[in-house]
């Protein structure tokens, strides 16, 4: 049986209340048996409601609570540890993570731990986003954080399997620090809806 464990940016309750929800998003081509979220959030979303994101998978959602902020660093390995168990419970055979922060992380590190292949996609141009978040009136809270994005981004960069962005604007703040394994997998258009 082939499962998949995904790490996205947002609660999957986030997409459905913006009517964001795709069929097969996480399951091109139905490869999956069985598609696994990792939820940044207390609650979720039906997972009846929004189940076409899995396409014939089996869809299942786990609300692990929000992900531990720089504010509160001592909470990063409990939170690490809690996870842990719940994605060792799964058995995936791959996991995929969003973003190059917490969650492409969580990907990547029990991609390792489970000795299964790790794929990150990337939706947006993160040295623009670095930039933009030291920008605020708050200088402390955008810098640590900054900082630890980029000691998490240089872990994600280094060991994921495969990266990909949607775009080739995307990838270019990575492809400096990383020659292999980078593609470009643009977005599925639905044109029935544009």
């Amino acid at each position: 049986m082939k499962k998949l464990v995904v790490f996205p940016s947002n609660p999957i309750l986030a997409y459905y209340k913006k009517g964001e929800i795709k069929a097969r998003y996480f399951n091109p081509g139905n490869y999956f048996d069985e598609v696994h979220i990792i939820s940044p959030s207390n609650e979720e979303v039906e997972e009846e409601k929004v189940r076409i994101i899995a396409g014939e998978a089996k869809l299942r959602i786990y609300p692990v609570g929000s992900f531990p902020r720089i504010r509160k660093p001592w909470l990063f390995f409990a939170h690490r540890q809690k996870v842990l168990k719940v994605v060792r419970n799964i058995a995936p055979v791959a996991s995929r993570g969003f973003n190059l922060s917490y969650e492409g992380y969580l990907a990547v590190y029990y991609a390792q731990k489970l000795g299964i292949p790790s794929v990150i996609s990337l939706h947006t141009d993160y040295s623009r986003w670095h930039k933009l978040r030291i920008l605020g009136k708050d200088y402390f809270g955008p810098l640590v954080f900054s900082f630890m994005d980029w000691l998490l981004e240089r872990y994600i960069v280094k060991h994921a399997d495969l990266i990909f962005g949607v775009y080739k604007y995307a990838i270019k703040h990575i492809e400096k620090r990383r020659s292999g394994s980078i593609q470009i997998l643009y977005n599925k258009v639905y044109t029935d809806q544009y």
